[in-house]
């Protein structure tokens, strides 16, 4: 069974009515407007070929360069279909091309049971220019494995997409009330366990001069290139002379890799806090 949002379904009511009302008031009622949907709107599949429900967590954003994970997964772009995809249920809509930016499917959940779920391995998102045009079909396929894996794949116009992922966003935040340099290193592996090649001047990630008490820095990056981040001894400058270095090294593998697509998770805040002695 397809699933139609309440309002498609009003406006598809409205439609049927204006065009019933035209037929028995006859030809002199030839110009009642009747507004018709846009021209080459993109398709949108949701296809499960699970033995479970899925919940597809649909979300669609007007905008092509959005990278702001709060913009791109909020209320205003959720996609409401309804219940859960049924075992072996497929849910399609066309949407206004001019409101179609950016299409993902944010970590799927497959409902084992009442109580249990499992998310998708990768959260594959695509943008227009880049990944389909207006007039596209795009399927997101979620698929189950025997080892007990979950993943979804994206096909546009019947050519499977590998490798979409959102980008890393890393986050630097100064709460002393002193400047310090947070020696950031990010290595595209997610396995390195040799500090000379995680820490290195090729993995060093240069911020520009050590952040200022209470300043925040922030950047996003590929997630094919994320793999681990590191935050190394961060130094608080006491004064000119004098340096102090932060009690841990702070480091965030990547998570959700899977053998089907890297996945970034969404993410990577580190915070620097003055603790009273």
């Amino acid at each position: 069974m397809m699933y139609i949002r309440s309002w498609t379904k009003r406006l598809l009511r409205g439609m049927i009515g204006a065009l019933v009302l035209a037929a028995v008031m006859g030809p002199s009622c030839a110009d009642f407007p009747i507004i018709l949907p846009e021209g080459n709107p993109v398709r949108v599949e949701l296809v499960n070929t699970t033995d479970y429900y899925v919940d597809p967590g649909l979300y669609i954003h007007p905008d092509a360069d959005v990278y702001d994970n709060a913009r791109l997964i909020s209320d205003e772009t959720w996609i409401d279909i309804g219940d859960p995809l049924a075992p072996l249920e497929m849910w399609a809509y066309d949407f206004r091309c001019s409101e179609t930016g950016t299409v993902v499917s944010d970590f799927a959940w497959l409902f084992l049971n009442d109580e249990e779920y499992i998310a998708s391995e990768n959260s594959p998102w695509i943008t227009i220019g880049q990944h389909f045009e207006c007039g596209d079909t795009i399927r997101f396929i979620f698929v189950d494995t025997i080892e007990g894996g979950f993943y979804t794949e994206v096909w546009v116009n019947d050519v499977r997409i590998d490798g979409v992922a959102r980008p890393v966003s890393v986050e630097l935040i100064n709460e002393t009330d002193y400047y310090v340099d947070p020696g950031l290193y990010v290595h595209p592996d997610a396995n390195v366990y040799d500090e000379a090649q995680l820490i290195s001047d090729e993995t060093w990630i240069d911020i520009g001069e050590p952040l200022a008490p209470l300043e925040m820095w922030t950047s996003d990056f590929d997630c094919a290139e994320s793999g681990t981040v590191v935050s190394d001894f961060a130094w608080p400058r006491i004064s000119h002379m004098t340096l102090t270095t932060a009690y841990n090294e702070v480091t965030i593998p990547i998570m959700n890799t899977g053998e089907n697509e890297p996945q970034a998770a969404e993410i990577r805040r580190m915070q620097w806090v003055k603790h009273a002695r």
